[in-house]
């Protein structure tokens, strides 16, 4: 029974170190994170703000590092970092290390660090991208344990995919503009007929030109105004310059259309 028993231990040692290495390495972080972009507003710098938290999960986290660093889509701004710690009048000692890094000393299980910055972005032709990278070292049970993860956010609110955006409703102007001129064809060939059924026929086709003549004119004015607007939002000069001469131009023909109205 002694031999049977002392056999046994090597294996019963190894149960219980692998049951306290999983129950260490389960009590670790948690964390959580948000983005907001807004590269469409006139005001806006292109700027992508994270926020960032994070929180002991288990037991007390000591002697925490949290470092943030740019990605290979995003440029991160060391500037930009401010942070908050929750309950307000807890006492967690964060410090500012250089490389864009933190230092908690201590953090108990019902508090947690709240960190905000920007970052910006490389592309903006991605409906996402990496925004920044963070990576913990810190110890906990006594273990010294590192994390890390990678922060994405949502570009779709971006000028590139405002301009695809525009691009399909320039597609359905011109389909309304071609309806119009279709429309038109046949007021032309009912002011035809008003000429010659006197001077009634004459003064109603006038009027059905007008209107015609006066709903591309609006419709076109509705595409310039969409491509200047556009045109503040875009991150290429060239992009700008482009889509205020095609305003300019649907502005020249729409004086043009006007000067020819009687």
């Amino acid at each position: 029974m002694t031999r049977r028993f002392s056999r046994l231990l090597p294996i019963i040692g190894v149960v219980i170190l692998l049951a306290f290495s999983s129950m260490a390495a389960s009590a670790a972080v948690t964390t959580s994170n948000d983005t907001a972009y807004n590269g469409t507003q006139t005001d806006a710098d292109q700027a992508i703000e994270v926020t960032y938290t994070v929180s002991p999960e288990g037991s007390t986290i000591n002697n925490m590092t949290v470092a943030f660093t740019g990605t290979n889509r995003a440029l991160l701004e060391p500037n930009s970092f401010s942070f908050a710690v929750r309950p307000g009048g807890a006492d967690i000692n964060v410090e500012s290390r250089p490389g864009n890094a933190f230092f908690i000393e201590e953090i108990e299980p019902d508090e947690e660090v709240t960190f905000v910055f920007q970052t910006y972005p490389k592309t903006i032709k991605q409906e996402q991208i990496d925004a920044a990278n963070v990576r913990m070292e810190y110890i906990q049970n006594g273990q010294e344990l590192t994390d890390s993860e990678t922060v994405s956010a949502d570009m779709r609110s971006s000028p590139w995919f405002e301009l695809q955006q525009a691009n399909e409703e320039v597609d359905q102007l011109q389909s309304q503009l071609g309806d119009v001129s279709l429309a038109g064809q046949f007021t032309n060939a009912a002011f035809l007929g008003g000429l010659a059924i006197g001077i009634v026929g004459l003064a109603f086709g006038a009027y059905s030109w007008r209107r015609r003549s006066s709903s591309a004119s609006d419709l076109k004015r509705e595409h310039a105004n969409h491509l200047e607007r556009l045109a503040g939002g875009m991150e290429s000069r060239d992009d700008t310059k482009t889509l205020n001469n095609a305003a300019e131009q649907i502005r020249e023909e729409i004086d043009s259309d006007d000067g020819d109205d009687w």
